[in-house]
């Protein structure tokens, strides 16, 4: 990543790099020089490798003093590996106050960090509340660098440019954000609201999948701004939200999105 850094730096034109590294994604496997250099086990010595790698990168975007002028961002595709025993093991939770883990449809498995770095353009130690998605990606950059071909004008990809900039606190044309469990029980996101098509986690969490009682829930609704900890399911109180956000949901999954 470094080398390639450096090799573009020396052209007048602007250079894209997506370096996925594996860690901490299991099997956990710091190199000799980094085990024990936590307390939480080989998944926090790993973690430690991931800082340092992050902060080898920044280095050479400063060294180069091409910091200014390049984008720096920092994600997940996913929530963390993280269950119970390792909790009750090294007293601490990956997830934070989170519900779930990867997989699951509740928070854990799919809220990552999203830190950009953009000196002069996006401010320092500012926090933004904006509901975003890495799907945003490929509109953002076409964004950055002024590309309006239809061309490239890409299905549920929206740029967050006016959000990094500090100048919106929404994405212009994104009505909702959907996503699914890796079982397939889909979630929607809208504002506060969260509605989930099934009961139970969906994922990797016991139970994955729980049986409708009759009279009872037959999915689960919650309202981040108040729960974000997901621990009130709201379904039976908000019928009208349940209907709305079911048939957003249908609309967007049938690809007959509102313009």
């Amino acid at each position: 990543a470094t080398d390639f850094i450096e090799k573009s730096s020396k052209s007048t034109q602007p250079f894209f790099l997506y370096f996925p590294m594996p860690a901490p994604h299991t099997p956990w496997m710091p190199t000799p020089a980094y085990r024990g250099a936590t307390t939480v086990g080989e998944y926090g010595d790993y973690m430690k490798m991931v800082d340092d790698a992050v902060s080898t990168i920044t280095k050479k975007l400063d060294d180069l003093h091409i910091a200014e002028n390049t984008l720096l961002v920092f994600t997940s595709d996913n929530g963390p590996y993280w269950r119970i025993n390792y909790v009750q093991k090294y007293h601490h939770n990956s997830a934070g106050i989170f519900r779930g883990m990867k997989g699951d449809v509740f928070e854990a498995g799919h809220r990552v960090p999203f830190v950009a770095r953009y000196p002069g353009v996006v401010k320092a130690g500012s926090v933004s509340r904006t509901t975003i998605t890495q799907a945003s990606f490929f509109a953002t950059c076409a964004d950055l660098v002024g590309i309006k071909d239809p061309h490239f004008k890409t299905e549920d990809s929206y740029s967050i440019l006016p959000v990094l900039k500090g100048k919106a606190a929404d994405v212009e044309g994104e009505e909702a954000i959907v996503h699914f469990s890796s079982k397939g029980t889909y979630a929607i996101r809208k504002g506060p609201w969260k509605l989930i098509t099934k009961l139970g986690s969906g994922g990797m969490t016991n139970p994955a999948e729980i049986k409708p009682e009759p009279g009872g829930p037959t999915g689960q609704l919650f309202n981040l701004e108040t729960d974000i900890r997901e621990e009130h399911n709201l379904f039976l109180q908000y019928p009208e939200k349940v209907k709305e956000l079911s048939e957003l949901l249908e609309r967007i999954r049938s690809k007959k999105i509102k313009k």
